[in-house]
């Protein structure tokens, strides 16, 4: 089943750090906000926080993970920073584009409907051809020619991702993701998508951000045309079928397990432990079966489709 780039990892404080792993889950208070998440990253490692001199290196110590975690020695203030710098670099990526699109939609929309063509900027490097499109229904489209392309591909980015999940169903975002590879009307095999592109030289994927769900797939040229209808089902007539939820669900809980053993998911975890218990950016994002495995989980997924899926996102 497809794998995701980027989910939440799940963490949890219930009088203590447990065995298996970094959690925190539910509202933290700070007395001094500040002194208390460098005492937290400090306490998680084992470590009496007022015998810490803040100059001096530090080599982390995260439960099950080798004392020799990175070729240099860093402090755990460090690395954060670094992390963050990092991650918030990748925010400001998806700020402008999304700034773009919304001021490509306000500016006229496409030139098949009657109105001022969308001017796509590029480098005068790029030799490809950009047209910016919107249909009847507001759903935006950037269409690139590449003639030295020996692919094609299509990507969806749906407006809504894990800060969009209820507050009683964490991970339902991601979950809707996994299932929408799993049938859909006109094709009801679970693999007839995947079996397709494989067939034809292809390879798909998704991932569910914070404020988005990204859907994408390549194929030889020649078929492009049969994997976008595939394609498509997706978002138009998904079956979501009982079996196929029940399934998944542990697939979704084996992703957050793998999650737990990855240093990077650990310290976007500390990160997710320190924000304001009730920001979004906080919350349980990516699902497992404590979270999921309720009676009327396929209900709950079908309302999300319904309300989030739809072509003005």
């Amino acid at each position: 089943s497809p794998t995701c780039s980027r989910a939440c990892v799940r963490t949890e404080v219930e009088g203590g750090v447990r065995s298996e792993g970094i959690r925190f889950r539910g509202a933290m208070s700070y007395e001094g906000r500040e002194e208390s998440r460098e005492r937290l990253g400090l306490e998680l490692r084992g470590v009496d926080a007022s015998q810490i001199d803040d100059d001096a290196d530090m080599e982390p110590a995260w439960p099950n993970v080798p004392q020799s975690w990175g070729a240099e020695k860093r402090s755990a203030r460090d690395r954060c920073t670094r992390f963050v710098s990092s991650r918030l670099t990748w925010l400001a990526c998806v700020a402008l584009a999304i700034v773009t699109a919304i001021a490509a939609a306000a500016s006229g929309g496409g030139g098949d409907a009657g109105n001022t063509p969308v001017v796509v900027q590029k480098s005068p490097n790029d030799p490809r051809e950009y047209r910016w499109v919107e249909l009847p229904n507001a759903l935006g489209i950037l269409l690139i020619s590449d003639p030295e392309a020996d692919e094609a591909a299509a990507a969806v980015s749906v407006g809504v991702g894990s800060w969009g999940d209820p507050d009683d169903t964490p991970g339902l975002a991601h979950f809707t993701e996994h299932l929408l590879f799993m049938g859909t009307a006109a094709f009801p095999d679970e693999n007839a998508y995947s079996s397709y592109l494989a067939s034809h030289g292809g390879a798909s994927n998704a991932y569910t951000a914070g404020d988005q769900t990204n859907f994408y797939f390549s194929v030889d040229a020649d078929h492009y045309e049969g994997a976008l209808h595939r394609f498509s089902q997706f978002f138009a007539a998904p079956l979501f079928n009982a079996s196929a939820t029940q399934r998944e669900m542990h697939a979704v809980d084996s992703e957050h397990r793998k999650n737990l053993q990855n240093d990077g998911w650990r310290l976007y975890s500390l990160l997710k432990g320190a924000a304001e218990p009730s920001s979004p950016f906080a919350h349980f994002g990516t699902g497992d079966l404590e979270t999921l495995d309720v009676p009327d989980i396929r209900d709950r997924v079908l309302d999300f489709h319904h309300r989030h899926y739809s072509a003005n996102r």
